[in-house]
């Protein structure tokens, strides 16, 4: 599951994204990875710039992993509250590997193979999200889109251990 820039989707953070039906989305475990390479970011009040978002409305929300002021964010919001979690600061034209994996109550975000933070959510999240989207809020009045290139995106139930995220992560 190497990086490959020629097989990457571009996008253009205005018109551009990926939404997949996903009527059933987990909601004890899963594991999201991608290779990024965010273009174009600048200071801009903190606007969203999703890779993977399943936001379907407040506090309804099971995953978003974004850019927010070249900085990496984890958000979870649910009616129990707001998780978060920070992967650190991204720049423009370079790749970097990230995954999410939730595991019941914990959540741990890798970046670039090693683990960077971990939060205690619910065991059992709540969510009417009915699909999920690459490169932008697919359920958002704007698209909040990401602006750059996404590959080797990976969605699953299934809670990966380090050793397969590890081995994702190599480039």
């Amino acid at each position: 599951q190497n990086k490959e820039e020629n097989s990457a989707l571009y996008f253009n953070g205005e018109n551009s994204k990926l939404v997949y039906d996903a009527p059933q989305f987990p909601l004890r475990t899963y594991t999201f990875s991608a290779w990024f390479q965010p273009q174009g970011l600048e200071a801009d009040g903190k606007r969203w710039h999703h890779i993977f978002s399943a936001w379907c409305a407040g506090l309804n929300d099971p995953l978003r992993v974004s850019v927010q002021d070249g900085q990496l964010v984890v958000n979870i919001e649910q009616p129990t509250g707001g998780y978060h979690l920070s992967g650190g600061g991204v720049k423009n034209g370079e790749w970097t590997h990230v995954a999410v994996v939730k595991r019941f109550s914990e959540l741990l975000l890798y970046v670039n193979g090693k683990k960077t933070g971990a939060a205690s959510v619910p065991a059992c999240l709540q969510s009417g999200a009915r699909n999920l989207g690459i490169g932008c809020n697919p359920n958002y009045g704007e698209l909040e889109g990401f602006k750059g290139a996404i590959a080797s995106v990976l969605f699953t139930r299934e809670a990966l251990d380090e050793d397969a995220i590890q081995i994702m992560s190599k480039r």
